[in-house]
C-alpha cells in the first residue's frame, strides 16, 4: 500500500492534475460571474472595460475563444512533444518527465482548458432576442472570457520561451543537480531521526545500508534506476 505523500508527490507530478484542478476552477468562476451578472446594477454595461455588445456578437467572441484555443493548444503541446523526443534522444529519456511534471507547463496548459471551458459554458447560456425565452447577454462573463483570452496569449508566449529553457543542457544538468541535492538530504534526515510511520521494515532496511552494512534491496515495484 502506498504511502499517503508519495500518492499526494504522484498526483501532483502528473500531467493531468493541476490542469483538472484548473478546469474545475473555469467551471467555479462560470457560477461566480453568473451570480454577479444577478447583483450587478444595470448601468454596468456603460463601463468603457465591460463588453457591450449584443447577445450574436457575444456568441461570436466566445466561439472564436473557444475555437482558436483548443487548435492552439493542440498544435503547440504537438510540436512540443516532437522537440522533447528530439532532445531527449540527445540527453536523457528522462527529460520527457521532467517537462511532464514541471509547474509551469501544467499551469499553461490548465489555463488553456480552463479557459475553454469556461467559454463554452457561457456560450450555453446566451439567448437571443430570436429565442423563446428572455434575451439575456452575461456582458461579465464575456467579458471575462476576454481577459482569460489575453491572459492565454501571454502565457503562450512565456510558454515557448520556458521550454526552450528547459531543452537546455544547463537546465538539465541543473536539475539533476537540484534532484540529487534532494535525495541525499532526505537520506541525512532519515539517518538522523528514524521514520516512525509507516513501513518499519522498509526504515529499518534503510538504516542498515546508511550504516554502510552489506544489504541485499529488492525491489517490490517494477521500475529503472
Amino acid at each position: 500500500m502506498k504511502r499517503p505523500g508519495s500518492v499526494w508527490e504522484g498526483l501532483s507530478s502528473s500531467f493531468w492534475f493541476v490542469p483538472s484542478l484548473m478546469t474545475a476552477g473555469g467551471v467555479l468562476l462560470f457560477g461566480v460571474t453568473l451570480q454577479l451578472e444577478q447583483l450587478a446594477p444595470s448601468d454596468v454595461s456603460g463601463l468603457p472595460v465591460v463588453f457591450s455588445g449584443g447577445a450574436d456578437a457575444a456568441r461570436t467572441v466566445l466561439s472564436v475563444i473557444s475555437g482558436s484555443l483548443i487548435t492552439v493548444v493542440a498544435t503547440v503541446f504537438s510540436l512540443t512533444i516532437v522537440a522533447l523526443q528530439l532532445a531527449s534522444a540527445n540527453y536523457s529519456p528522462r527529460l520527457l518527465r521532467n517537462v511532464t511534471s514541471d509547474r509551469g507547463v501544467q499551469a499553461v496548459l490548465g489555463v488553456y482548458i480552463g479557459t475553454f471551458t469556461y467559454s463554452l459554458l457561457v456560450l450555453r447560456v446566451i439567448r437571443t432576442p430570436r429565442d423563446e425565452a428572455e434575451p439575456f447577454v452575461p456582458i461579465i462573463s464575456v467579458t471575462a472570457a476576454v481577459v482569460l483570452a489575453l491572459v492565454c496569449v501571454a502565457l503562450l508566449v512565456y510558454f515557448i520561451h520556458h521550454i526552450a529553457s528547459l531543452i537546455q543542457s544547463s537546465t538539465i544538468v541543473q536539475r539533476v543537480r537540484l534532484d540529487t541535492l534532494g535525495a541525499v538530504a532526505r537520506l541525512d534526515d532519515l539517518e538522523r531521526s528514524p521514520v516512525e510511520t509507516g513501513d518499519r521494515e522498509d526504515s529499518a532496511e534503510v538504516r542498515e545500508l546508511l550504516r554502510g552494512d552489506p544489504l541485499v534491496v529488492r525491489a517490490r515495484d517494477s521500475g529503472y534506476v
